[in-house]
């Protein structure tokens, strides 16, 4: 349930984002709240316990500077964006991976095993290029690629 919450709360963000409408934002940032509160109890003991002293924190602060519901909306709308990226990002593999890239990249990748120098430069290159495009899902698609291969640690990093 929580994951529909989350994904519900990054598509209405973007829908939010590109229509502009008020009251969408408070739905948005109260799916949001939701969202943190449902996912609260899957969470480690500490982790959980920091989350809620910072939100609390938070909402104390905004309270407390007189900005009320309408400061507490506007901070949790401005980190939005990054969460939705880093929920959105993974999925931008879903594509590639049906689309046989990740076996074709893989693939090159395997005859390049026996070239260091060569196996290093299309992984680097590979990032290169799909860094500025993907930004943090890159990171998520490079893996995917290299996933299957047994590299050296020294290699993958």
């Amino acid at each position: 349930m929580r994951s529909y919450l989350i994904l519900a709360m990054c598509g209405l963000y973007l829908i939010q984002y590109f229509v502009e409408l008020n009251w969408l934002r408070y739905v948005v940032v109260a799916l949001a709240l939701i969202a943190f509160v449902g996912s609260a109890p899957k969470a480690d003991p500490l982790p959980r316990l920091l989350g809620f002293f910072m939100m609390g924190f938070g909402i104390a602060l905004e309270i407390g500077k007189g900005t009320g519901v309408e400061g507490i909306s506007d901070g949790l709308f401005l980190i939005l964006p990054l969460l939705c990226l880093i929920t959105l990002a993974p999925l931008l593999s879903i594509p590639l991976r049906f689309g046989g890239y990740f076996e074709a990249v893989a693939l090159l990748l395997k005859k390049l095993m026996q070239q260091p120098r060569k196996l290093y430069a299309g992984i680097t290159g590979t990032l290169f290029l799909l860094s500025p495009v993907l930004n943090l899902g890159s990171v998520r698609i490079i893996n995917e690629f290299l996933d299957e291969l047994k590299l050296p640690s020294m290699m993958s990093a």
